[in-house]
């Protein structure tokens, strides 16, 4: 399929970073954009806004007409979500192209110029900073950044604030922050703290508390920083819902045995829940469970196993 003669493009997963590059890209050429993700965020309502339409339950009928026709219409997905997603499979079994992001990446690339960035660290730096010397040179671009840039200033002149300000802006989720407001203000310094760390990872979604980044590694229940941060975060929800308990729900990967799996994840849930108690929320609104194996996400893949490694906050009455 060549992708700039199809008319309607659906996202699989279209709140990601990455795809929501491509959900632009696609707005921008004048396609019919559309797609599914787990959990609204801020994020995919700029999108729902710029004109995608998005919604967020795995259910065939919400799929728009739009998106009905295999032959004009491309699906993107990416590999965190599971083989066995709904409206995955429908495509798949009614003949649709579908492709992962990467390979949507590469084919825009085969009719046009491209820089890619590869390496292990800065590949996100270095790619905003080409983006943004292209588009304030003749030559302009298109710029697929698969991360959120944060800039504290210390930019000495208003031309250089103004060059950070572009560079910040080449991305939807970049923060920005002058660093003589931070010195200042310990309100700022809090601010920018849960702008970068804690927005769009923990989400109420009904009843339903969402955490991103709360993973674990292999074989192991121990917090990151990362994953502690994100907690301080679930705490101060948890603490706004005083008449509500909550369920603390451990998951696994596949590998291992079910017998095994059952009682790591139920030392995830406790982990969770100690870490909570700490921060003051009261052990007696709170019930860790260890729920075992999770086939959420695609157990075939790294991405699939890191995500199902994960914790659920559950709020009952």
């Amino acid at each position: 399929m060549d992708i700039n003669k199809v008319t309607a493009v659906y996202f699989v997963g279209a709140g990601g970073i990455g795809m929501s590059a491509l959900i632009r890209y696609f707005l921008a050429k004048g396609k019919r954009v559309g797609g599914y993700d787990k959990t609204p965020s801020d994020l995919t309502e700029e999108l729902k806004k710029e004109g995608a339409d998005i919604h967020y339950e795995d259910n065939v009928a919400l799929i728009g007409e739009a998106f009905k026709s295999p032959d004009d219409t491309l699906v993107v997905y990416t590999p965190a979500v599971p083989e066995s997603h709904t409206e995955l499979t429908y495509f798949r079994a009614h003949g649709f192209e579908v492709m992962k992001r990467a390979r949507v990446l590469g084919e825009i690339t085969k009719s046009s110029r491209g820089l890619c960035v590869a390496g292990t660290h800065g590949k996100t730096t270095t790619s905003s900073m080409l983006a943004h010397l292209l588009k304030q040179s003749p030559v302009d671009c298109n710029a697929f950044l698969g991360g959120c840039f944060h800039v504290i200033s210390v930019a000495s002149s208003p031309e250089g604030q103004a060059t950070l300000d572009a560079i910040a802006a080449l991305n939807a989720c970049s923060v920005s922050v002058k660093a003589i407001d931070l010195l200042k203000s310990d309100a700022a310094v809090d601010k920018f703290v849960g702008d970068v760390f804690c927005q769009e990872r923990v989400a109420v979604v009904e009843d339903v508390v969402v955490l991103r980044g709360v993973n674990f590694a292999f074989d192991k229940y121990d917090l990151t920083p990362e994953a502690q941060g994100i907690l301080n975060e679930a705490a101060r929800i948890i603490m706004e819902h005083p008449n509500m308990k909550v369920q603390l729900l451990g998951w696994t990967d596949s590998i291992g045995t079910d017998a095994y799996n059952l009682k790591l994840s139920q030392r995830r849930a406790d982990a969770v829940k100690n870490y909570l108690v700490a921060q003051g929320v009261p052990a007696s609104r709170m019930i860790a469970i260890g729920k075992g194996k999770s086939f959420r996400y695609d157990n075939n893949t790294e991405e699939g196993r890191y995500m199902n490694r994960r914790t659920e906050l559950v709020f009952m009455d």
